[in-house]
């Protein structure tokens, strides 16, 4: 995830299930396909590194540009998202990102999969939080 040639394991973790439910509204969903270029999965995987993601997250998004009220009330704090292209498993197109609050995990990070990798998680093996 990040950094070409550099690969990253971690544990998928549950999460408080705000992807999905923010991704259900069909205007954030079609901002985040037009932002990261793939049909998206609604949803994220949240992964639990072993140390702290040191990978690239070169763009960056706000909560505007995401159609407005995406994360208001579960994360204040949060100006945006800085996110990067990922291969999982050495295959499948998908984004990597972090949110930039200063209590955001720096061991975690959340992956969006997009179509045809709806079955992504039985295929390697990871499970949706």
């Amino acid at each position: 995830m990040g950094i070409p040639g550099k690969t990253y394991r971690g544990i998928v973790v549950p999460g408080r299930g705000f992807g999905a439910q923010r991704m259900a509204n069909p205007a954030v969903l079609q901002a985040a396909q037009r932002l990261t270029a793939l049909t998206l999965v609604p949803g994220t995987l949240n992964v639990r590194l072993p140390q702290p993601f040191d990978g690239l997250l070169p763009w960056y998004f706000t909560e505007e540009e995401l159609g407005g009220h995406v994360w208001r009330d579960h994360a204040p704090h949060r100006q945006g998202i800085r996110f990067g292209e990922v291969l999982i498993a050495g295959r499948y197109r998908g984004i990597v990102f972090q949110g930039d609050e200063p209590e955001y995990p720096p061991e975690q990070v959340e992956i969006l999969r997009g179509y045809p990798e709806t079955k992504l998680g039985k295929k390697v093996n990871l499970l949706d939080s």
